[in-house]
């Protein structure tokens, strides 16, 4: 989508962009809208995991440790995903992440036929999938605006996020009840396309 046009754009060095060039450059709102997409598909993933997975497993304990868990795997792939952006490029690693994310999340219904281990392998590795988008971003920031007023120009960028949390509030309480958990993972799955 927007990925091939920014991430090819920064992948080279430019200029550092002062706050106020950034609010003027057109990569500043591509970058605005890939944040603003992820960040409802990551609200609808940190959300609604745990409550999906209520809906056919039964230990409370389990549940808990799949989120202690998921959030080891978050950790661990924020790393991950800054090593394959430093070895490859940021646009290879968004759009290897970008497809994990859609894989994982289309297909995460199975996990209810198969049963509690696959429900802990997958929301493990949507975790580390989401995680790319806090590595991710911000280095494309940087190529892109520079690093001189980096805080700034990503802050502007972040404010995707005023947006994102109360939208994937109201938007995954009302539909989830009209279209079903399956109509919700093939809905949200084209967030981070």
């Amino acid at each position: 989508m927007f990925y091939s046009l920014i991430l090819l754009y920064s992948e080279a060095k430019q200029r550092d962009y002062t706050p106020q060039e950034t609010l003027r450059s057109r990569f500043t709102y591509i970058l605005w809208f890939i944040f603003f997409f992820d960040g409802l598909g990551i609200q609808f993933i940190s959300a609604l995991y745990k409550t999906y997975g209520e809906t056919f497993i039964y230990d409370d304990y389990f549940l808990a440790m799949v989120g202690a868990l998921a959030a080891l795997f978050s950790a661990v792939g924020r790393i991950i995903w800054g090593i394959l952006a430093d070895r490859y490029s940021v646009r290879t690693s968004f759009i290897l992440s970008s497809g994990m994310m859609c894989i994982f999340t289309l297909t995460f219904n199975v996990t209810n036929f198969v049963g509690k281990e696959l429900y802990l392998v997958y929301v493990c590795l949507l975790f580390i999938s989401l995680s790319a988008t806090f590595v991710l971003l911000p280095t494309a920031v940087a190529k892109t605006f520079g690093t001189e007023h980096y805080g700034v120009n990503f802050g502007i960028v972040f404010t995707a996020t005023i947006m994102t949390s109360p939208m994937s509030a109201v938007l995954t309480s009302n539909l989830q009840r009209r279209i079903g958990w399956d109509g919700m993972f093939l809905w949200s799955q084209h967030f981070p396309s």
